[in-house]
């Protein structure tokens, strides 16, 4: 009997980017733990977003929708709706959306809920 070899996670990439995608969730994941941390650290929070953002260009590989709905596509801040979004809900045309406006940057994103 020879050696087995154990493999780990990290080397069984079965799909495009693999690596790059638990890079960016841990980025993502790093970033939502300093803004939640401390107030000082939310330049630290905002570089790592941006790292993730450039990791995705770099691959050509999309970012998970649940992410991107939790960042300023302006200023790359992380957004929270109690403590820098303000919400608003619309009803045009027979269209319900949600209006978020960023808190630092005033940048407003829509999002359709029925």
């Amino acid at each position: 009997m020879g050696k087995k070899t154990l493999t780990t996670h990290r080397n069984d990439f079965n799909f495009k980017g693999g690596e790059s995608m638990e890079r960016m969730n841990y980025l993502f994941k790093l970033g939502d733990y300093f803004y939640n941390s401390n107030g000082i650290n939310k330049k630290l929070s905002k570089a790592f977003v941006g790292i993730m953002k450039e990791i995705s260009k770099r691959n050509a590989i999309r970012i998970d929708k649940s992410f991107l709905k939790k960042i300023c596509k302006k200023c790359h801040n992380l957004l929270y709706k109690d403590k820098n979004t303000e919400a608003k809900l619309i009803n045009a045309s027979g269209k319900h959306t949600l209006e978020y406006k960023c808190g630092s940057c005033g940048f407003k994103s829509h999002e359709i809920i029925f």
